[in-house]
């Protein structure tokens, strides 16, 4: 039985790691190495707790990165154990690069991809270059990244945005649709605070206030938080102790998001790929992030891009309201949801949505489980 080891260090490689292992066959195959929640529920078997290691921010790794180092050992020990015929690396580029990079020191010699490419056309675009010594390829899933890779000699495909490759179809097929301009009654806000626990608790507060304004303004029927399990405790007390005169509800189950963007009449997110995944299902959104401060004018230095999402950074243009940072606090949020209630919904997004799929016969997933079955049987 061939062996192959996934690398999924935080919930975004997770959700992709999981649309390619559905693809694969486990009686042929035998699946395993570092994943979430989305992985563990096909029967993968994970050697840690990825929430141990998905943190984001200059600061926020430097406060975490004993147990890092300790984990990226681990694996790398895993790894040389095990001697899988393909390694592969989803999303988090910072781990799998430190634990590739360590089994080249150790001479290692077997195949490794990564899939979803690093964002080297915001910055540090010689990670391009790192990624070209360290890895046999990588799929990206965005058209304008295989470029950065081509020229360095590592072999670059672009597949698609696996993270919303179903809305993706969905919205193929209503691409012709036409959409009224008219104002929408806000009954239900969906609120996504992000994945990791240091997102959630310095975007919470400002939610929190922000949902106090909306609930004296709107006849609000209910607030509806989309998570995951590990997060769900804190949310739920948080909002029991400052929110009392809203209404709201914290999910997290199976299918916590898909309930949500089914009930949602605009949504308030945290920049990540949960903001396509509303678009693609033609809900009106606000963006918004907000970081460690240092860490924030660190990246801000290094950026290239002017958009934190994708649309807009495809577009080149504001398409989707972002409020990033100092930006992002009650009135602004609150003002907000008054101009996206009201403004004249952007019939060019689903087009800037299908520039995510590089063949709209095939699911960007199974393109990639393909490359694995064939990688494997050379």
């Amino acid at each position: 039985m061939k062996k192959v080891i996934f690398i999924a260090g935080e919930p975004s490689g997770d959700a992709i790691a999981a649309k390619i292992i559905q693809h694969l066959d486990k009686n042929k195959i035998k699946i395993f190495g570092v994943g979430g929640l989305k992985m563990k529920n096909l029967g993968f078997k994970s050697i840690f707790n990825i929430e141990e290691i998905s943190v984001m921010g200059f600061m926020e790794v430097l406060m975490h990165l004993h147990k890092i180092i300790k984990r990226i050992n681990q694996v790398v020990d895993f790894i040389i154990k095990e001697k899988p015929n393909l390694i592969v690396t989803c999303d988090s580029p910072g781990f799998a690069v430190s634990v590739v990079k360590k089994l080249k020191k150790l001479n290692y010699n077997g195949k490794i991809i990564h899939v979803v490419a690093p964002t080297v056309w915001a910055y540090k675009e010689k990670r391009a270059k790192k990624f070209a010594k360290l890895f046999d390829a990588i799929y990206c899933l965005l058209p304008f990244e295989p470029q950065y890779f081509k020229k360095h000699g590592l072999k670059s495909y672009f597949v698609g945005n696996i993270s919303i490759e179903d809305e993706l179809f969905k919205v193929k097929n209503e691409i012709n649709a036409k959409f009224e301009n008219k104002d929408i009654e806000v009954q239900n806000i969906v609120i996504t605070l992000g994945s990791r626990f240091m997102e959630v608790k310095r975007h919470i507060k400002i939610i929190s206030k922000t949902m106090n304004i909306l609930q004296n303004k709107y006849n609000i029927k209910e607030f509806i938080f989309p998570t995951l399990p590990h997060l769900q405790n804190y949310i739920q007390k948080y909002l029991e102790k400052h929110n009392k005169n809203c209404h709201y509800y914290v999910n997290s189950s199976q299918n916590a998001m898909q309930e949500a963007i089914l009930k949602c009449d605009i949504a308030i997110a945290k920049s990540g790929t949960n903001t396509l995944q509303f678009l693609s299902n033609f809900k009106p959104i606000i963006v918004y992030y907000k970081m460690n401060l240092i860490s924030y004018y660190i990246i801000k230095m290094m950026l290239k891009i002017k958009f934190a999402n994708l649309i807009n950074i495809i577009a080149q243009k504001i398409v989707i309201p972002e409020l990033i940072q100092s930006d992002f606090n009650p009135l602004n949020i609150s003002k907000a949801v008054q101009n996206v209630v009201t403004q004249e919904t952007q019939n060019d997004i689903a087009k800037y949505l299908l520039q995510m799929l590089p063949n709209i016969d095939i699911k960007p997933s199974l393109i990639v489980a393909e490359a694995i079955n064939d990688l494997i049987a050379k």
